[in-house]
């Protein structure tokens, strides 16, 4: 079955410019509302000025100027409810081992097709801890 959005909003935040119009045209035909930034600051800008009001944050690990992790913490302080994704081309394993991730964290691994970040962005948005 089709996972599609039902309005939810998420912000995504890419460097790799390839990727960042990749993600634009798959969540664009899973009819999410979604901002693509390819700076971590911005993204914080968007949600902390309220322009934005994102359910889920979806973060590249490994950007140029702040990790995902510490970008998820940034956006959570401000958003305490939001629900956060994160990919990387590493495997989640060496992303834990180097202690960038908590074990109950939400994990996708680059490159990934439609269908597998579809279902994963459905099963992030629907965990209720």
């Amino acid at each position: 079955r089709k996972h599609r959005g039902v309005g939810e909003t998420l912000l995504v935040v890419e460097d790799e410019l390839s990727l960042h119009l990749l993600l634009e045209r798959m969540l664009k035909k899973m009819g999410y509302n979604f901002f693509v930034t390819a700076k971590a600051e911005e993204a914080i800008e968007m949600v902390s000025l309220k322009k934005i009001s994102p359910d889920l944050l979806i973060t590249d690990m490994i950007m140029p100027t702040m990790s995902g992790k510490d970008l998820a913490e940034n956006i959570n302080a401000i958003k305490p409810e939001i629900k956060v994704l994160y990919m990387s081309g590493y495997t989640d394993e060496a992303i834990m081992r180097q202690g960038a991730l908590e074990k109950d964290a939400f994990f996708i691994q680059k490159p990934f097709r439609s269908h597998d970040l579809a279902e994963k962005i459905q099963e992030v948005l629907s965990y209720a801890p």
